[in-house]
């Protein structure tokens, strides 16, 4: 089980004093729960796993894991200098000069003022609901329901959003009267009053393409932030297992890994079909290590359909058939004693593997050379199997012809009209509006890091500690400060990358361009629950409020061919957002 917290501001109030004595006789009974800041304002409990570094003198504490920026050391205390420029900064100096997976919470130089810092693509969650004149911060819905808080019903104008706007992570949640907290955001409390302010954004990190930027430092800078951000992740673990699917994300990993000479054993998932079967690109990357790698396979018979994985969470994030991924996971850390589970998740997002015209538009817009420029327009045109000219044209349009701020995909296919049109109303991510003089493809790789930052801090249940190095405060920065059209070469996107690396893996690793893919389990898994699809979604909360277009659901599933295009993807998708409504409106009085 994961380590968990609750914190209670405004705990001198008179909704706080009745929250507080409840928390206080909860944790009298519980031997799981501990208090560890009991102040007249502030009372914060957490489970006896949880890491809570003291700040300063009675001036809050870090929770989670903290590690120094300048060594790459896990934070065991904060002393010297730390100790003052935290409360100072009402814990601005965290994103500055630490990383790691962490909320802090952090006295303000006036009365009765506290800020709660979430850290940026960090994974334990904060969430956030008022209790008439208090404000509950907490890591799950439990901790909220053990403090007096009621669940309110579903915000089915979020779930519609939430359907429409894949990956699109916002700080209201599909749960009314619950928001979260995002990573990077500090929200801080002062006479009753609530601010949320940025104090880390990816634009202070991106690259302007300015002239005299090498790309051999920018090399050996990615490659450094990747092999200390896996360092500093696996220094507490005694045997990591890597996911490792063959690819060149999962691969990088791998390959630092075996730098530091650290013990680690991998694991393959494959399906039946062959674009879901990696294993010979997996076995290259394990022989050339020297290290264990573990073959295994999807099976649809591991996954209920019915079963959600967020289902005691405030969104739908879970998806039905990691369900079979978790339980080969499980097994194979069992089997060899691992204590934590690596995977390369948002590599793709981080080394900015972008299909699109707006990094030759960068090229254009910051004056690249023609040469230089024509040599990524080639490779995003075979990426993209068009031509030259084409690519270019698209370029010359995205530079001079529209605005920098990258538009977000929609993805309505399957919803009602009144859900389509709600879409068009949802709060943007802060991070889409670039400072003025932003150029397209920075812009759009910032973009994608907005969806990765939509998993990385989901913040899931799960049986092992589970880490993905790749999305590192450091790593991700020292990405965004190489000019996006850096990152393709003859060899594809995700250049840098493959740069860094090249003289630690094998050579058909590093110029592989194929990627796999789940998707004949994915198929297999709607083949199978067909008939339950059916009665999930037509007989189900989605369309009860409204929410789907029911002829065009009822088509897909009619459909007697076999699964094809991307319906049966969709309609699984809509079943685990059924499963997890299902799961809370049984749950709300």
């Amino acid at each position: 089980m994961a380590a968990r917290y609750l914190a209670l501001l405004g705990a001198d109030t008179p909704d706080g004093q009745i929250a507080a004595s409840r928390v206080r006789a909860a944790c009298g009974r519980r031997a799981d729960l501990g208090v560890a800041i009991d102040q007249s304002d502030l009372l914060l409990i957490t489970t006896s796993d949880m890491p809570a570094l003291p700040v300063g003198r009675d001036e809050g504490a870090v929770l989670g894991q903290l590690y120094a920026r300048s060594t790459g050391a896990r934070v065991e205390r904060l002393d010297g200098g730390w100790k003052h420029a935290i409360p100072v900064s009402n814990g601005a100096a965290l994103v500055e000069d630490f990383w790691g997976s962490y909320v802090a919470f952090v006295r303000g130089a006036r009365s009765r003022q506290w800020s709660v810092v979430r850290a940026p693509f960090g994974a334990l969650p904060c969430l956030v609901a008022r209790l008439g004149t208090a404000v509950l911060v907490a890591s799950d819905m439990a901790l909220l329901a053990l403090a007096g808080w009621i669940p309110q019903g579903l915000a089915w104008d979020q779930v519609a959003a939430h359907l429409a706007m894949r990956d699109l992570r916002r700080a209201a949640t599909c749960l009314i009267g619950v928001e979260e907290l995002l990573g990077g955001d500090r929200m801080t409390l002062a006479e009753g009053k609530v601010l949320i302010d940025r104090i880390w954004t990816p634009w202070n990190h991106a690259s302007d393409g300015a002239s005299g930027a090498s790309r051999a430092n920018a090399v050996e800078a990615v490659r450094a932030a990747v092999m200390d951000a896996v360092h500093s992740t696996v220094s507490c673990a005694a045997h990591p297992l890597l996911l490792l699917s063959g690819g060149l994300d999962s691969s990088i990993v791998a390959a630092s890994l075996a730098a530091i000479e650290r013990p680690f054993s991998c694991l393959n998932l494959a399906s039946t079909g062959a674009i879901g079967d990696e294993r010979h690109y997996a076995r290259l990357v394990s022989e050339a290590l020297g290290v264990e790698l573990i073959e295994a396979q999807w099976d649809v018979r591991d996954v209920d359909v019915r079963r959600s994985a967020a289902a005691a969470m405030p969104n739908p994030s879970a998806r039905s058939f990691m369900q079979a991924s978790d339980r080969l996971t499980r097994a194979a850390a069992a089997k060899v004693g691992a204590d934590l589970i690596l995977d390369g998740g948002g590599g793709d997002n981080v080394f900015c593997a972008l299909q699109s015209a707006a990094p030759i538009a960068d090229a254009l817009l910051r004056g690249e050379t023609l040469r230089e420029t024509l040599a990524v327009a080639g490779t995003m045109a075979r990426l993209a199997q068009t031509s030259v000219s084409d690519v270019m044209l698209r370029a010359v349009r995205r530079a001079f012809l529209r605005s920098a701020a990258y538009r977000w995909p929609t993805e309505l296919h399957l919803l009602s009209r009144a859900a389509r049109s709600g879409a068009s109303h949802v709060a943007a991510h802060p991070w889409l509006e670039p400072p003025r003089g932003s150029a397209p493809g920075t812009a759009a790789h910032i973009a994608m890091l907005v969806a990765a930052q939509s998993w990385a801090e989901v913040g899931e249940p799960r049986a092992l500690a589970s880490a993905s190095p790749l999305v590192a405060q450091p790593v991700i920065e020292a990405c965004l400060r190489v000019p996006s059209w850096w990152w393709f070469s003859e060899h594809g996107n995700r250049a840098i990358a493959r740069e860094a690396f090249e003289r630690m893996l094998p050579d058909e690793t590093l110029k592989r361009s194929s990627k796999g893919s789940p998707d004949s389990f994915v198929a297999e898994l709607f083949e199978l629950n067909r008939p339950l699809l059916r009665a999930m979604l037509l007989d189900g909360k989605l369309r009860a409020q409204g929410i789907l277009d029911v002829q065009a659901v009822e088509q897909v599933l009619a459909d007697p061919r076999p699964a094809h295009g991307a319906d049966y993807r969709r309609i699984l998708r809509l079943a685990d957002v059924e499963a997890w409504a299902m799961n809370w409106t049984a749950a709300i009085p």
